[in-house]
């Protein structure tokens, strides 16, 4: 049985455990690293205050949430934007795919670049392999 390779695809990319467990361990790096340097006590205690509102800031923002992306045969790839409408995205050739994680980079129509990384425990296994075939069979991804 042949599959339709022209289907429209749909992936929820959800907030990755991963990715959270990633960024607090740069940011508590960061913490250790304000309290060892040769700064006086008011600088370090600025600093700490700076990196834990930027911790706070990257754990409840939505970077780290949710993400909606389809392929559609006539609109080609498209992410969800405010509101409940897809908006196109080109897919640079700049992304990178890995079995492990996927880096997205892609273009709006206005010219503004965004990139996002895509670990493996955001999607569900099946999605994740459809997700990396897609991208490496229409040239968007490189290994």
């Amino acid at each position: 049985m042949s599959k339709n390779l022209e289907e429209s695809m749909n992936f929820t990319i959800r907030r990755s455990r991963l990715l959270r467990l990633i960024v607090s361990i740069i940011h508590a790096l960061m913490l250790i690293a304000c309290w060892l340097n040769a700064l006086p006590a008011p600088y370090k205690c600025l600093l700490t205050i700076l990196v834990l509102l930027n911790w706070r800031s990257k754990l409840v923002s939505g970077e780290l949430n949710a993400v909606y992306l389809r392929y559609t045969p006539h609109q080609g790839w498209t992410l969800l934007g405010d509101g409940d409408h897809y908006l196109p995205i080109e897919i640079q050739a700049s992304t990178v795919v890995t079995e492990f994680l996927i880096a997205l980079n892609w273009a709006q129509n206005n010219g503004r670049r965004q990139s996002m990384i895509i670990l493996k425990d955001s999607m569900s296994n099946d999605d994740y392999r459809k997700l990396l075939v897609w991208l490496l069979i229409s040239g968007n991804g490189r290994r």
